[in-house]
């Protein structure tokens, strides 16, 4: 059980007789202690098994190994081993759910059940199922929360687990009356990611919405408020609004990681959007040397990527904008409007340009900054990691790395790669500093005179 937690669900499905003969060990023990009145057996509660299944059952190599071909020596008195799970997750609710390790065994079950409605196959068996249909129904309509444990990461709550159930199964219309922001009149594109890549997500999203005066981008943190207050919402159980926003998006960005494969909220949204809503899918490769395979890759294959792991962040974003705005015109062309965007587009940030950054340096807002990168030729990334949120604080800054440079520039480098998984470029650090240097001097020409009079004696000179 300790291998099968260790390895990923893409390394235990080999075919190997090694890895087959875990899984089929673990289905073996879930079962003997499903037959036992403490729900235990080798001294381990069947929670403990189900939570290494709900982390292989992600892919669906493993689905179909356990529900068809995995060798036990348990009698299984169900109909078939779908049915086995189905009925095992009804009995469990009728226990006292104030027990943790009962708590955990339903969430368990409730995943498990979920991934395996994903395949066509065993659908229709779900469906056959009354009592499994009617109790998935019932806490679908019941708010609920996470139980904290240690593999939060593959579990999703039953509300989420059973409302994907339902929309897996074709037994809900998703689509129900919600209020949003989104706006039927505006060409918009919507981000599917993972929660666990938030930060590149934020990163992207906040470098779109610099870049593009014309295109909105839709993302949850965003466009949906906590439902306890007005601070940003990860959400769970908010499905109707991302639908909504699925169905009238002109296209949708995903980024492509581990984290997104794992995840069986991203793989209903991607499902609902390519399969069923039909949208134009950008994959953006977010993780170095991550290859999609499973569900996945199959609705990746083929497709136009951007990957942001081999380009400077600068050049891969302007591909996926210059793609957002070939798409966007495409989508406007009948609008008389949309003939002018680049040159409306353009204009328009030219002109903050130009009265944003005629003011003082010190009066500069974090929008004016961002414009001094973009005209410097400065990596995105860089802006991101340093996050200067006003003018004042590049000024700051200058002088602090004239003062020391070595110590500045080391803490830099190691700071970026610390973030990005890859090296700061060189050329970029140095556009960074004679940019930032020329903007200090300017606002102390004093200063930049007596550097200028005062020029660096060579080495070979101070011998001489």
């Amino acid at each position: 059980m300790v291998v099968a937690l260790l390895l990923e669900p893409e390394e235990i499905k080999q075919g190997e007789k090694t890895t087959n003969s875990i899984l089929d060990q673990i289905f073996d023990l879930t079962i003997a202690a499903s037959k036992t009145a403490t729900l235990r057996t080798d001294n381990f509660h069947i929670s403990e098994y189900l939570v290494v299944l709900t982390k292989l059952f992600v892919n669906d190599d493993v689905v179909d190994y356990i529900l068809k071909h995995a060798q036990v020596k348990n009698f299984i008195q169900s109909q078939s081993r779908v049915q086995f799970f189905c009925n095992l997750l009804v009995s469990v609710t009728a226990y006292d759910q104030s027990d943790v390790l009962l708590r955990l065994t339903c969430i368990t079950l409730f995943n498990i059940l979920w991934s395996t409605s994903f395949n066509d196959k065993y659908k229709t068996e779900l469906k056959e199922n009354e009592r499994f249909v009617n109790l998935v129904k019932s806490t679908a309509d019941k708010e609920d929360t996470l139980v904290e444990n240690d593999f939060q990461k593959h579990l999703s709550s039953i509300k989420k687990a059973a409302d994907g159930i339902l929309f897996n199964l074709s037994l809900e219309n998703i689509t129900k009356t919600v209020k949003s922001n989104v706006t039927a009149n505006t060409t918009f594109f919507m981000i599917s990611y993972s929660h666990a890549d938030t930060a590149f997500c934020k990163q992207l999203t906040n470098a779109l919405q610099q870049t593009s005066m014309h295109n909105s981008f839709w993302v949850d943190f965003l466009n949906i408020k906590n439902r306890h207050g007005n601070e940003e919402a990860h959400t769970d159980d908010l499905w109707e609004e991302i639908a909504e926003a699925i169905e009238k998006a002109s296209a949708i960005i995903l980024l492509v990681s581990k984290n997104y494969y794992d995840s069986k909220s991203c793989r209903q949204e991607l499902a609902y959007a390519k399969d069923m809503q039909k949208k134009r899918i950008i994959p953006i490769f977010v993780q170095k040397d991550y290859k999609p395979t499973g569900w996945l890759g199959i609705r990746v294959a083929g497709l136009a990527y951007i990957d942001f792991n081999k380009k400077l962040f600068n050049d891969a974003l302007k591909e996926l904008y210059d793609s957002l705005s070939i798409k966007s015109q495409e989508l406007s062309s009948s609008n008389d409007e949309g003939k002018d965007h680049k040159a409306t587009e353009t204009a328009q940030k030219q002109l903050f340009s130009s009265t944003a950054l005629d003011k003082p340096t010190a009066q500069w807002s974090s929008d004016a900054v961002n414009f001094w990168f973009e005209e410097n030729r400065i990596d995105l990334q860089l802006r991101a990691l340093l996050d200067f949120q006003n003018g004042e604080e590049l000024l700051v800054y200058a002088e602090e790395l004239k003062s020391n440079f070595d110590r500045e520039q080391r803490d830099t480098r190691a700071r970026f790669e610390k973030q990005y998984g890859v090296p700061l470029n060189t050329v970029q650090f140095i556009r960074f500093k004679q940019a930032l240097y020329r903007l200090h001097g300017e606002q102390h020409p004093a200063e930049q005179k007596i550097e200028a009079s005062n020029p660096p004696v060579s080495f070979i000179c101070s011998i001489m």
